[in-house]
C-alpha cells in the first residue's frame, strides 16, 4: 500500500481547525470559570458585580453557542465559517456591551418590574444573537430557510439576503430596548 503525504495546505488547514477548537474550548470553559467564582464569592459579590457576571457568561455563552453552531454548520458544507477571522472582535464587542450594561445598571438601578422585563428581552436577544451568529455567511443551501422561502413563494435569493440583516437589525433593536428600559425611571 502507497502512504498518502500531507499537503501543506491540509497541514495548515488541520493546526488552524485545532486552533480554533482550542479557542472555542477556552471560550466555553471561561463562563464556567466566572461562574465558579460567582458562586465561591457570593457572600462579597455586590449587586452590580453580580450583574456583571452574569450578563458577560451569558454574553459569552450566546456567542460561543452561536460559533459553534457556524462551525458546525461549515463542516456538514453550507458555510464557510467567516466568524474565524473576527471572532476575536465579536467576543471583545460581547465583553464591552457587558461593561455598557452594567454601568446602565449601576447608574439607574432599575426597579423589581424593570428587571423581570430587562431579563426577559435579554433571553430573546440572546436567542438573536445566537441566530444572526449561525446565519453570518451562510449561504442557506440545504437549509429550513430554502423550505420556507418556497412555503411562502418568494425568490430563496431574496430570502437569504434578508435572513442575516434582520436578525442583526433585530438584535440591535432588542439591545436598544433593554438600554432604555434600564435608564426610564
Amino acid at each position: 500500500m502507497e502512504k498518502q503525504k500531507l499537503s501543506p495546505k491540509s497541514i495548515i488547514n488541520i493546526i488552524r481547525g485545532v486552533i480554533i477548537l482550542f479557542v472555542l474550548l477556552i471560550c466555553i470553559l471561561s463562563p464556567l470559570a466566572f461562574f465558579l467564582a460567582y458562586f465561591m464569592f457570593k457572600n462579597s459579590v455586590n449587586a452590580t458585580t453580580d450583574f456583571f457576571l452574569r450578563w458577560t457568561c451569558a454574553s459569552i455563552l450566546t456567542v460561543t453557542i452561536g460559533v459553534l453552531l457556524q462551525f458546525i454548520a461549515s463542516l456538514m458544507g453550507n458555510n464557510d465559517f467567516p466568524a474565524e477571522k473576527h471572532i476575536l472582535v465579536v467576543f471583545v464587542g460581547a465583553i464591552g456591551q457587558s461593561l455598557i450594561m452594567t454601568y446602565l445598571f449601576a447608574t439607574y438601578q432599575p426597579g423589581p418590574d424593570q428587571m423581570s422585563q430587562i431579563y426577559m428581552l435579554s433571553w430573546i436577544l440572546f436567542a438573536t444573537i445566537i441566530h444572526t451568529l449561525w446565519v453570518w455567511g451562510c449561504d442557506f443551501k440545504n437549509t429550513p430557510y430554502e423550505a420556507i422561502s418556497r412555503s411562502i413563494g418568494i425568490n430563496f435569493a431574496q430570502l437569504s439576503k434578508l435572513v442575516m440583516p434582520l436578525s442583526a437589525f433585530g438584535a440591535s433593536i432588542l439591545w436598544i430596548t433593554i438600554a432604555t428600559l434600564m435608564v426610564r425611571q
